[in-house]
C-alpha cells in the first residue's frame, strides 16, 4: 500500500513500521482493537505515522478504562515486501 506524502502529493511514501493496538478476546484470540470513527463506523486501532499514533493510543486508554480489559500496543518495524498485485494490462 502507497499513500502520498504531505510533503509533495506525487511522492510516494513508504509505510517501514506499523502499531497496532490488541487484546486477547473471550475465546483466547488476540483481536485488533477497534473504535468508533466521526462517521460511527467502527475503525482498528493502527497507525503508520505519529500523528495517528496519538490518536490510537488515546482510544486505547479510552477502551481500556471504560471496557475495563487490558490492551497492547504492538510495533511492527521489520518489513519484508513478498507480492505485488497490479491490474492486468489492456491491450
Amino acid at each position: 500500500m502507497q499513500v502520498k506524502s504531505d510533503a509533495n502529493a506525487f511522492a510516494l511514501q513508504r509505510f517501514e513500521t506499523l502499531w497496532l493496538v490488541t487484546y486477547i478476546d473471550d475465546a483466547g484470540l488476540e483481536t485488533i482493537a477497534q473504535a468508533p470513527a466521526p462517521s460511527g463506523e467502527l475503525v482498528p486501532l493502527m497507525a503508520a505515522d505519529g500523528d495517528r499514533l496519538q490518536s490510537i493510543i488515546e482510544a486505547a486508554k479510552v477502551i481500556a478504562a471504560t471496557r475495563h480489559i487490558k490492551l497492547r500496543l504492538i510495533r511492527f518495524s521489520q518489513r519484508s515486501d513478498i507480492g505485488e498485485f497490479a491490474p492486468a494490462v489492456s491491450p
